[in-house]
């Protein structure tokens, strides 16, 4: 499979100001490297600042993120809805692998989070912000020094896991607080800290 080569963070954004919608975007065989010398950032940024929902059915697909170096998340998905991810690999995050807030209707499949840094302290994959249903399908997040998933705050609700895998993490696989209806089928943990982390959860 041949991949077009970004050594600049990938942005899709509608602005403040802006009222037209960016909608039925598909795109698809990205490999994207940014410099270590970029401006602390995301290397993907995928966003509506205005959170009226005009960010929407976008699909993206079979990506490769290396993020080794670049002082930043790897991924930050703000207020998008029914839109798909597949088949991304991600390595190397300064900070978190992927974040996504305010995120509803949202399909996560195949997606393999390796390596962050960890420094930060902060997880791996982050849910926040009130985000509603959200499905993984064969999503791994695996070697960090930090927690699996973190899936919070009040809002938040019908967040699914089917097939996914934590691997050599040293913390909590899922640490789920603050959220409504969240469930794992046929899930896997191994290596770190066992289990996970329940406060306040569904």
């Amino acid at each position: 499979m041949a991949y077009v080569l970004y050594q600049d963070p990938m942005l899709i954004a509608v602005h403040a100001d802006e009222t037209m919608a960016i909608e039925n975007v598909t795109i698809s065989n990205i490999a994207i490297r940014p410099p270590a010398t970029t401006p602390a950032g995301n290397c993907v940024t995928i966003e509506d600042i205005t959170d009226t929902g005009l960010l929407r059915r976008v699909s993206v697909s079979d990506v490769v993120i290396d993020a080794t170096g670049y002082p930043g998340n790897a991924v930050t998905i703000l207020n998008v809805v029914d839109s798909e991810f597949s088949n991304w690999r991600i390595y190397g995050a300064s900070d978190r692998s992927i974040i996504v807030t305010k995120g509803q209707r949202l399909k996560f499949t195949d997606i393999v989070c390796d390596t962050p840094n960890g420094a930060t302290g902060n997880p791996h994959w982050y849910l926040t912000g009130g985000c509603v249903d959200i499905q993984h399908i064969g999503c791994v997040v695996k070697a960090a020094s930090i927690q699996g998933w973190v899936i919070d705050t009040t809002g938040t609700r019908d967040i699914s896991f089917v097939g996914c895998q934590a691997l050599t993490n040293t913390q909590q696989a899922w640490n789920i607080t603050y959220a409504a209806r969240v469930s794992l089928v046929g899930c896997t943990v191994r290596g770190g800290r066992p289990g996970q982390r329940l406060g306040h959860a569904e």
